[in-house]
């Protein structure tokens, strides 16, 4: 059964990614960062809903960034041809 549920777009994380540090590969960062990166995608696991983040492109510095889709329940075809149609475009290698 479709949902009636639209698929939202948001940023998968609420700041850019952050430089590859030491600290980051340790897991010695702060939980400001740590939080600021994960803002967003419990959403979608605490409403039991399906998502899916796919490449967005790269900031200035080359790191990549991401969207992330939401769908209703039973949306995850609909997820799946959104990621394959964005693939397709080569969205992700291009600068932001």
């Amino acid at each position: 059964m479709l949902s009636r549920f639209p698929i939202l777009a948001m940023p998968t994380t609420a700041i850019p990614p952050p430089a590859l540090s030491h600290q980051l590969v340790a897991g010695k960062t702060s939980v400001v960062l740590l939080r600021a990166l994960g803002a967003f995608t419990p959403l979608a696991n605490l409403c039991d809903l399906p998502a899916i983040a796919v490449p967005s492109g790269v900031d200035e510095r080359g790191r990549p960034m991401s969207i992330m889709f939401v769908a209703g329940l039973g949306g995850e075809t609909s997820l799946l041809r959104i990621a394959l149609a964005v693939e397709r475009t080569g969205l992700g290698t291009t600068p932001v």
